[in-house]
């Protein structure tokens, strides 16, 4: 996806997928003092997560992809690996069928993204750095 931000605040969501406190996935723009990503997943028995260590700039479009594949999660700022868990055991099939599937918004109390989103896909297999690359370069 494509993300311009106009304001970081904490927790506020790229995207939030699931059905409630046991079971969701979601990208933040935001979740410390730092202001880096997150990506959380939770499929009933706690939460794993992927930290960024980049901050999304302000006021300018960003390509941003997270990659799920054979255990690792990685999270992409522009091209660049920015946060990689190599221990992600839970998979979005493990949410079941999702009810509250939000882009810019959190399904809990969290401020909504102040920004725009553009180009959001969601791929059924896992790209390579070379696919991601590509995409971060096409703007």
């Amino acid at each position: 996806m494509w993300v311009n931000i106009d304001k970081q605040e904490i927790w506020a969501r790229l995207f939030d997928f699931g059905s409630g406190g046991g079971s969701f996935m979601f990208l933040a723009a935001s979740s410390n003092g730092e202001h880096n990503m997150r990506f959380s997943i939770n499929g009933g028995s706690g939460e794993q997560h992927v930290n960024g260590s980049k901050p999304l700039p302000l006021g300018k479009w960003a390509h941003v992809a997270f990659v799920m594949k054979q255990g690792t999660g990685t999270l992409w700022l522009n091209g660049e690996e920015i946060g990689r868990n190599p221990g992600i055991t839970i998979t979005p099939k493990h949410l079941g069928k999702t009810t509250q599937n939000y882009i810019g918004k959190s399904q809990f109390p969290d401020p909504g993204l102040n920004g725009k989103i553009d180009d959001f896909r969601i791929y059924s297999s896992a790209l390579s750095a070379g696919e991601i690359a590509v995409l971060a370069r096409a703007r």
